[in-house]
């Protein structure tokens, strides 16, 4: 059970870290045939870049990658092929498309004819009367509209002429949705009246949540030294048949630091599940609670008030009690 807990650790951190290591040799790649395009080293280019498009992993990085085959193609005057990269490229991200300068126009032109051939589908929803802006142009609302790919202004005007406008990035072969809504008359607020309680901040869930990470880390890390460093030299110790009287307290010792942090690294571990539990709850809690605000003076006041007052009608020496509530 001990080995394969060391087992799961380790192959969690070498898989981060050879995750890591592909994209940093892949962004050298980037940059080495990004290098040799700028000095129209086009072939030398595309031998960089494609060895950065087999090790990458990252989507963003791969359709940058691309982009630059493409334009090694349209600058080696093979137009078919550079619109194919593109089009690769900007299925994956659709805002990719170079711009002129520093690019040729031509180049240019054929990735916006590839953007162009690509199309996703917006569906808006709002309510009833309003007026639909696509790009400045009128459509109608509930309508799937099919719309080239890339970042579109998307406005509605509701029928009192309160307006709300958004960016939307449609995606090739994808669905966006986007919904307004316009409040109420009724919520609106009125000149003179106080605005809304804001709920509290999560402070409290935030630092019980770098408590909960710090403790399970240095937990990890105390695992990791047990059962990585110590005990396999301890364990190679106690295998031997002669152990002189140092290398017997030397191995004698080291057992019981590795009883004390296999120890406190379960402790930190139950201290680092109690925490995340903690924060969890905090993170609902303290979302849901408004924040205290002073009360007003009225609301300050008893809920009765007397006052004495002159009595009308009464003798000069009559006084009349009032009691408000």
């Amino acid at each position: 059970m001990k080995k394969l807990k060391l087992m799961l650790i380790l192959a969690v951190f070498f898989s981060g870290q050879a995750r890591g290591e592909a994209a940093s040799e892949a962004e050298k790649l980037l940059e080495q045939g990004k290098s040799h395009f700028s000095v129209a080293m086009f072939q030398e280019s595309l031998q960089a870049l494609n060895q950065a498009l087999k090790v990458t992993r990252d989507p963003k990085l791969k359709a940058r990658i691309l982009v630059y085959i493409a334009l090694n193609h349209g600058e080696l005057g093979d137009g078919v092929k550079a619109e194919i990269f593109f089009t690769d490229a900007l299925k994956i991200d659709p805002t990719v498309c170079p711009q002129a300068p520093p690019f040729k126009e031509t180049l240019v032109s054929i990735c916006q004819g590839a953007r162009r051939k690509l199309k996703g589908v917006l569906l808006v929803e709002a309510s009833p009367g309003c007026q639909l802006l696509v790009d400045n142009r009128p459509r109608r609302i509930g309508n799937r509209l099919e719309l080239p790919i890339g970042t579109h202004r998307v406005e509605v005007i509701s029928s009192k002429g309160q307006k709300q406008a958004k960016r939307v990035i449609i995606y090739a072969d994808k669905e966006a949705r986007v919904k307004f809504t316009f409040p109420s008359p009724s919520s609106q607020r009125q000149p003179g009246q106080k605005p809304p309680v804001k709920p509290k901040g999560r402070l409290w869930t935030w630092v019980t949540a770098g408590g909960a990470a710090a403790a399970l880390v240095t937990a990890a890390g105390l695992q990791i030294s047990v059962y990585g460093v110590k005990y396999p030299e301890w364990q190679e110790g106690a295998t031997r048949e002669k152990l002189t009287p140092a290398e017997a307290d030397y191995f004698n010792g080291l057992k019981d630091e590795i009883e004390r942090e296999e120890i406190t690294s379960y402790a930190l571990l139950g201290v680092g599940g109690a925490l995340a539990v903690t924060a969890l709850v905090l993170y609902f809690v303290e979302g849901s609670t408004p924040a205290t605000e002073k009360p007003a003076l009225a609301t300050q006041k008893s809920a009765w008030m007397p006052q004495i007052i002159p009595a009308v009608g009464q003798s000069s020496q009559g006084l009349l009690l009032r009691v408000h509530f």
